[in-house]
């Protein structure tokens, strides 16, 4: 990975896109979509702080949905190892 991750946040989805389409990454409620084609790696991290766990995850064929448990989420995702999220938290971003 090109950035570190930060300290207090728990791994929640490690995933490769070897299918054949695209597939849509929600992270709720904050929204945010992200796109993997094919051959994408991602990685999602969450706070590890109340109102974020348990964590519910809906699959359909072309979207999977990841929403917290009562907060609005603090995501890190990485996506082949940029960390592409950081525009959700004011933060730059590649």
């Amino acid at each position: 990975m090109t950035t570190e991750i930060p300290e207090g946040v728990i791994p929640v989805f490690d995933f490769e896109n070897d299918t054949g389409s695209v597939i849509t990454l929600a992270l709720e409620c904050s929204p945010q979509e992200y796109e993997l084609e094919h051959g994408d790696k991602v990685q999602v991290y969450i706070l590890n702080e109340d109102g974020n766990l348990p964590l519910n995850i809906n699959l359909s064929k072309s979207c999977l949905q990841i929403y917290p448990n009562t907060s609005w989420g603090n995501w890190y995702v990485y996506k082949n190892g940029i960390d592409i999220s950081s525009a959700y938290r004011g933060e730059s971003g590649a």
